[in-house]
């Protein structure tokens, strides 16, 4: 495949799944990770009017030690695909707040003009103990246009359960 047409499936693939409508929970109420959603469910409408997206399209912080302390940085980069200036209020949306988890930004504003783009630093650190899913949303808001695009986020702290059956929740 030409690199040209990399780049057009990655652009496509970023506005369909930033634009997705979030989904939380579940028809019947029970509570949805960012991890089974993913983005949520797709809005081709907001996809085909989007005027700026996001790369990566989701974040993996991967399988961590409960008991053990760590710190982690991925990079998002966000472009203007607009036909003029923007200010972009980047945020985190944690699904719920865990005591010794937290995800930050190295910039929680940035303004493109047409065509540019730029790099925000997410990173998430753990500073004792946990056991759960750390995952939410990093939030992208277009000051010209009032929409927003999210990036689902996750880790996992917890220690697999064994039984006879073997590994239950690994």
């Amino acid at each position: 495949m030409e690199e040209g047409h990399r780049e057009d499936i990655e652009e496509i693939k970023s506005l369909l799944v930033n634009t997705a409508d979030p989904v939380t929970a579940s028809e019947d109420g029970a509570e949805i990770s960012a991890q089974n959603a993913g983005a949520g469910r797709m809005n081709v409408l907001a996809a085909l009017t989007a005027t700026f997206r996001a790369e990566p399209v989701s974040l993996s912080f991967g399988a961590r030690a409960p008991r053990g302390t760590f710190r982690e940085s991925q990079p998002v980069k966000i472009t203007n695909a607009g036909s003029a200036s923007d200010t972009f209020t980047v945020t985190v949306a944690p699904r719920k707040q865990l005591p010794s988890v937290a995800v930050e930004l190295d910039q929680t504003s940035v303004t493109l003009g047409p065509n540019g783009s730029t790099q925000v630093t997410v990173t998430m650190s753990n500073s004792g103990l946990v056991q759960a899913v750390a995952d939410g949303m990093v939030r992208i808001l277009s000051r010209n246009t009032g929409k927003s695009i999210n990036v689902p986020y996750w880790a996992t702290f917890l220690v697999p359960d064994v039984n006879s059956s073997g590994v239950v929740n690994a």
